[in-house]
């Protein structure tokens, strides 16, 4: 059994309407979760103790520095929660000096600006989720034992070939080896106390927000919808089977959601003018699949939006585009809020309470 590490909630909110929306940091001591076993990827024959492990920790993120924020309606009114896992931007300086690569080129993993394409103020009865610390470091659309053991100095347990994913395999796992293009983020290999650490400060504290704002939806109607939303390179949104496209809507083929979300957001996107895909090349990653369960209401669905719409990719600075894709986003986002209310809410009468 797992020695049992407490997982600090590094994670501000935000009320929404709030004047303003500065990520704060420090811990709220009253938001402490233990770790559950499935965030354990030490195997049970582990000798190490957990002072041990403490001690083995790393200091990438910065202990009084807000991880997630999540802003929230005092009254919801949506049953939508928005998640940001990948659009994070707040790189600590131990990261940069740990590093071999500069800033820049470790900026490429992310979904630079997704955050700011679908604004919280869009649909103030909606939550939003966003991951603060950047993808290199952690990638929260992963699972937490996709691990590359060869990343680190000691072993990692009976566990740690669990979750052999090709992303895995090709150094993107939930501590990365690489950015775009293959390049290496780490010049040596890490403690392996790295893991628990970073698991434990934002992995764990990322997921626990989502599920929390989720469940909250579906306490009040019935469902929640999660819309994970992420940028695709403009390569890959250029070669796809069905050539050139806009957007990817990425349901699991079909099983994360009820196919009326799924239709409802292609239709509004097309009418947009934004040429869309289903599931290729991207289908819903680790987030999706983790907190999709339509049976019991809980609808999730992936979005990528192609990156030259809105930015440069070489500089990664906004371009003339972002406004105009901005302005489709939050029309999106306002009309998908009014079709879910009115279509796919147990009881719509309470929106009226």
């Amino acid at each position: 059994m797992f020695s049992g590490l407490i997982a600090r909630m590094y994670v501000h909110t935000v009320p929404q309407g709030s004047k303003s929306l500065v990520n704060r940091s420090g811990l709220d001591e009253k938001h402490l979760y233990r770790e559950t076993d499935r965030m354990n990827i030490w195997s049970t024959a582990d000798p190490a103790s957990r002072a041990a492990r403490q001690n083995e920790r790393g200091t990438g993120w910065p202990m009084d520095q807000t991880a997630v924020q999540v802003i929230a309606p005092t009254r919801i009114t949506s049953p939508l929660v928005f998640a940001f896992p990948h659009s994070g931007r707040q790189y600590s300086e131990h990261f940069l000096q740990q590093s071999r690569l500069d800033p820049l080129t470790l900026r490429s993993s992310e979904d630079a600006y997704v955050d700011q394409l679908f604004p919280a103020h869009a649909v103030p009865g909606a939550s939003f989720v966003q991951a603060l610390f950047p993808r290199a470091w952690l990638d929260a659309n992963r699972h937490p034992e996709a691990l590359d053991p060869g990343m680190f100095m000691q072993a990692l347990g009976a566990n740690a070939n669990r979750q052999q994913s090709p992303q895995v395999l090709a150094g993107l796992g939930v501590i990365p080896k690489v950015v775009a293009q293959g390049k290496d983020i780490y010049a040596g290999k890490l403690r392996r106390g790295e893991i628990n650490w970073r698991l434990s400060v934002a992995h764990t504290p990322y997921h626990q927000a989502v599920a929390d704002a989720l469940l909250r939806a579906r306490n009040r109607f019935g469902v929640s919808v999660l819309i994970d939303c992420h940028s695709m390179p403009a390569i890959c949104a250029a070669q796809t089977p069905m050539g050139p496209i806009d957007v990817v809507i990425g349901n699991r083929h079909g099983q994360s959601c009820d196919g009326m979300v799924s239709k409802a957001l292609g239709k509004l996107l097309q009418g947009e003018g934004l040429r869309t895909a289903s599931n290729v090349p991207y289908a819903g990653g680790y987030s999706v699949l983790r907190h999709a369960d339509p049976d019991q209401g809980a609808h999730a669905i992936q979005i990528e939006l192609c990156r030259s719409l809105y930015m440069d990719e070489k500089s990664i600075q906004k371009h003339e585009g972002f406004a105009r894709t901005q302005s489709q986003m939050i029309t999106i986002m306002q009309k998908l809020d009014h079709a879910l209310r009115e279509n796919l809410v147990v009881e719509p009468s309470l929106l009226a309470r």
